[in-house]
């Protein structure tokens, strides 16, 4: 849903003009084919033998990169910006995620020779748009087992990979249950969630001092707990919020110090490339509406009402639970900014659905695993296998990309959450591993 920029703090928005130009380069630089060999500023040849995988989220532009230099075979990742002192500007050199960035390349270069050695450790190649060919065609992938599989095959062989996708994510829970309880297993599985990219580790931060707090307090006064322990609920003494929103934060901001432990130090929430609709306050919103539909510690009456109903019915049950809204949170991103003309569901019908599929589904296996009931694991591969396929994904994307000739019609295949699943499972497993390298995978060899 669109919503008016009116209101919306500066931090949430998007410098367009530039994010516009980089997006062009990224487009080009995804059409890039195999095996183009490039000039670094410095006059070394360099050979892309993999262009990487389109990187959506904050860090370097593409993951899983490979490229030839001085006779070498480097893995890593690739940067793409409009000047090359943008890498600097951009505060790239003091940030983790770009310390596996082994290639720079850029529009403009505007880098002086006194400044040369200040990114001379990454290879920068000078790229015109106009020198990259937009016709060109993604690298076809060699794999040997796709394209000449029957139907029934393919859908076979990426639901089983849909379903060890599954088992995969289920452990992770499942070593979380069995140390801490299944409340605690689904909370964690649900905070990690919430955070996408950008916040998971601060919602780890934030779900760590949410359990320090006694189970009576916490199932009494969540909400509280959450806004203040996130500290994105500010002082209302300070007199920076706007009048609509001052009931709601006085509400909690009471009933929070009433409570409060101890001082911590500030979470450092993240907001670069976040849209207005995933501030980590609505986040936060969304966790407040879950708990307050769901409980705490969920996954006992889901498991009952899965054993009891079919794998239809617990799907559309659960569809229709996880539809949730907040009167104060749809209308708003943050406790300073007013109320916005247009709604937006804390917890929309996609998002839903990727909750069923992350969280859930495998959260469900590790109780059935936990509790040794083997009915309700048959149970939750049969309602897994109902969830709608959410195809709009890069992974996904790529994968058909290099799989399939353009319009496949053996596409059709991937109609339901375990067959996507699948492809990614497959997709991160081998593609990924060998950086799409394909002459190097081993399903391709297989």
């Amino acid at each position: 849903m669109q919503m008016k920029n009116c209101n919306i703090p500066n931090s949430f928005l998007i410098l367009e003009p530039e994010g516009i130009y980089e997006r062009e380069l990224q487009e080009n630089w995804d059409h890039l084919p195999d095996g183009v060999v490039l000039n670094t500023i410095d006059g070394r040849r360099l050979q892309i033998l993999s262009r990487g995988e389109w990187n959506h989220e904050a860090g370097p532009d593409f993951l899983n990169g490979k490229i030839r230099l001085d006779g070498e075979i480097i893995h890593g990742d690739i940067e793409l910006h409009r000047k090359t002192m943008d890498y600097i500007r951009h505060g790239h050199l003091a940030d983790s995620r770009y310390e596996n960035v082994i290639l720079h390349i850029v529009a403009e270069n505007d880098m002086s020779p006194d400044t040369f050695s200040v990114l001379s450790h990454i290879p920068t190649c000078c790229v015109p748009p106009d020198s990259l060919d937009r016709q060109a065609t993604a690298s076809v992938c060699r794999c040997r087992m796709f394209p000449y599989m029957y139907e029934q095959q393919l859908s076979d062989f990426f639901r089983d990979a849909g379903i060890e996708r599954l088992r995969e994510k289920s452990k992770i829970i499942l070593e979380d249950m069995i140390r801490s309880g299944s409340g605690f297993a689904f909370r964690k599985a649900l905070f990690r969630a919430a955070g996408y990219k950008q916040n998971q580790e601060t919602f780890m931060e934030l779900q760590q001092r949410f359990e320090s707090y006694s189970a009576e307090v916490r199932e009494s006064h969540f909400e509280a707990l959450l806004w203040g322990e996130s500290m994105l609920l500010p002082d209302p003494a300070l007199g920076k919020i706007p009048e609509e929103n001052l009931e709601e934060a006085e509400r909690l901001w009471n009933e929070f110090w009433d409570l409060r432990l101890k001082a911590e130090n500030k979470i450092r929430w993240r907001r670069d490339a976040v849209r207005p609709q995933n501030t980590p306050e609505r986040r936060i919103a969304m966790l407040c509406a879950v708990f307050r539909q769901f409980t705490l510690d969920p996954l006992p009456e889901l498991s009952e009402r899965l054993g009891g109903n079919s794998p239809e019915e617990f799907v559309s049950y659960m569809r229709k639970k996880l539809l949730l809204s907040d009167p104060f949170w749809d209308t708003r991103f943050s406790f300073l900014n007013r109320p916005q003309e247009k709604r937006s569901s804390v917890l929309g019908t996609e998002r839903a659905e990727t909750l069923l599929i992350d969280v859930i589904a495998p959260a469900l296996l590790a109780y059935a695993d936990v509790n040794e009931r083997e009915e309700l694991s048959d149970q939750v591969f049969a309602f897994y296998t109902r969830l709608g396929a959410q195809t709009n994904n890069r992974i996904f994307k790529n994968a058909m990309k290099r799989w399939f000739p353009e319009n496949s019609e053996m596409e059709k295949v991937f109609s339901n959450a375990a067959a996507v699943q699948g492809c990614l499972h497959i997709y991160k497993t081998y593609c990924s591993q060998v950086s799409g390298d394909c002459i190097s995978c081993l399903l391709a060899n297989s």
